[in-house]
């Protein structure tokens, strides 16, 4: 390779490295000094940016305790009903995704399907509105999804 196309291929790379770097912003913008540079830190003379972090200190507080409000009645409950729960154990039964091949019902909070035991009660079928258990007794119990008030 003669000595006018090498300097041709150096002086290409060079540009490509220099496009590659200023796109991923390593090299400094116009004004700013690179890292670890010696340049001295603006700081504001007036203070309005504590003020402003305190006003959003203060909009974060507000909407947290509207978040910790009670709501009231259950919106993805039917009119008039409440979440079932057993008699003789301590099981909630708060929801259910049917499905013909793998249904799942949701039981103090944790997501189960057929077969699997929670306080030792043993699922043994779901359907579309309420759940049946094997208990350690040796008596099914039935959990509807929703109870009538």
């Amino acid at each position: 390779m003669d000595k006018s196309k090498r300097d041709l291929v150096i002086a290409i790379g060079l540009v490509g490295t220099f496009l590659v770097l200023a796109g991923r912003g390593f090299l400094p913008k116009n004004g700013a000094s690179a890292p670890g540079s010696s340049a001295a830190v603006a700081v504001p003379s007036d203070l309005s940016f504590l003020v402003a972090a305190r006003r959003n200190q203060k909009a974060i507080g507000a909407q947290e305790s509207i978040w910790a409000r009670e709501w009231g009645r259950d919106p993805f409950l039917p009119q008039g009903a409440e979440v079932s729960t057993s008699g003789n154990a301590n099981l909630t039964l708060s929801g259910i995704v049917w499905d013909d091949r793998t249904p799942l019902a949701m039981v103090n909070e944790k997501v189960l399907k057929v077969g699997d035991v929670i306080e030792g009660y043993r699922i043994i079928e779901i359907r579309p509105s309420s759940i049946v258990l094997w208990s350690p007794a040796g008596k099914t119990v039935e959990l509807e999804l929703f109870q009538s008030l």
